[in-house]
């Protein structure tokens, strides 16, 4: 499991640093149930998953470089360190259809779309918070 430098830039983070990015991504997953508007909940519930992507790299002392593209770098890390190539399908659905909204046209996704988003990403919350919760050299 590699990071390439061009990618992904060396930094050591500490306990507190991971923990941050783990409590900004709950934050983001709770604002993404309380809100009552589809596109709302989209952003935030996105947010939580790249969140969850940071995390998980810090515990690897990596952090994506902002350039083209960064977004799927982060869902292939995901994907990579929690050992399921399931999530690149759906991780890079929801980058495709964020893409969409933000660069062409507003999309408001529907409630089976946002209640499969928010599972999909919980889901991910847990086992990245699992996943942490094991890295001794963090703790």
């Amino acid at each position: 499991m590699g990071f390439n430098e061009e990618l992904f830039q060396k930094q050591i983070f500490d306990a507190s640093t991971v923990k941050k990015f783990l409590r900004e991504a709950e934050v983001d997953l709770g604002l993404a149930y309380q809100n009552s508007e589809p596109r709302a909940q989209f952003w935030f519930v996105y947010s939580s998953f790249l969140r969850c992507g940071m995390a998980l790299m810090a515990t690897r002392g990596y952090r994506v470089r902002s350039k083209e593209g960064h977004h799927i770098f982060i869902i292939q890390k995901i994907a990579e360190i929690l050992n399921d190539s399931s999530i690149l399908d759906a991780g890079d659905y929801m980058r495709k259809k964020r893409n969409k909204d933000a660069y062409r046209e507003i999309v408001s996704p529907t409630e089976e779309e946002i209640s499969r988003y928010l599972n999909f990403v919980s889901d991910i919350y847990k086992r990245t918070e699992y996943y942490i919760s094991k890295q001794e050299h963090l703790f």
